[in-house]
């Protein structure tokens, strides 16, 4: 117990922005789960990203919203936990150094490069993407920029590390996606993952606050 008059931990305290996110996945999964069929059906339609829906065509430019809107779905409770604890845990910290504008804008950039990504690389291929995974990898590329690198880390010693970092993100995803099939789970859009997190990598120091600029602990005489 700390002695009287001494400062209190700060606590985990979760955005509100991240908490509306959050609800928002909740009602639609719960929607989706209280609808008849085919009006649940229709929900997830209206909200997925649907790629080469017919032969020829990538992509319905009507329907541009749902590069984002994907992410608010989820196509089980599981899949909702894992992605709203991501969320929250990863989302928290990115948050703080944002703001609340910044980090929707942050969550509709890394969305879309999900999307994107997605799209190039099952080129031709008809898939529907759902979920708010490529938002999670997004947000572990902006963990770059908080866990890896140092604001006085320069030149090949910041190019080292984020390297580092990149790779083992990419064999993360790889793993996660080859568990997930071998499990029988749902399909791993890895190609998401990878498009949200280097649209995260390059946004997250956009969209920042700025900060003081620090030298190196030997150089501070």
């Amino acid at each position: 117990m700390p002695p009287p008059g001494a400062p209190r931990p700060a606590a985990f305290k979760v955005p509100k922005v991240i908490l509306a996110l959050l609800g928002a996945m909740v009602l639609i999964h719960l929607l989706r789960l209280g609808l008849a069929q085919p009006e649940a059906s229709d929900l997830t339609y209206a909200l997925a990203l649907v790629i080469f829906e017919r032969p020829g065509v990538a992509f319905d430019p009507t329907r541009f919203y749902t590069v984002i809107s994907h992410a608010l779905v989820h196509g089980s409770w599981m899949h909702l936990f894992f992605n709203g604890l991501w969320l929250l845990l990863l989302g928290t910290p990115v948050h703080q150094s944002m703001g609340d504008l910044r980090f929707l804008i942050f969550f509709a950039l890394t969305a879309a490069g999900g999307a994107a990504a997605q799209m190039l690389l099952d080129w031709g291929q008809t898939a529907v993407l759902i979920g708010a995974s490529g938002v999670v990898f997004g947000l572990l590329g902006a963990g770059a920029y908080l866990w890896v690198l140092r604001p006085y880390d320069v030149g090949r010693e910041r190019l080292k590390k984020l390297a580092w970092y990149c790779a083992i993100m990419m064999l993360l995803n790889v793993a996660y996606a080859t568990v997930g099939g071998m499990g029988g789970m749902e399909r791993i859009a890895w190609q998401a993952h990878l498009g949200g997190f280097f649209v995260g990598l390059a946004a997250y120091p956009l969209l920042r606050r700025p900060r003081v600029r620090l030298v190196r602990p030997e150089d501070d005489d």
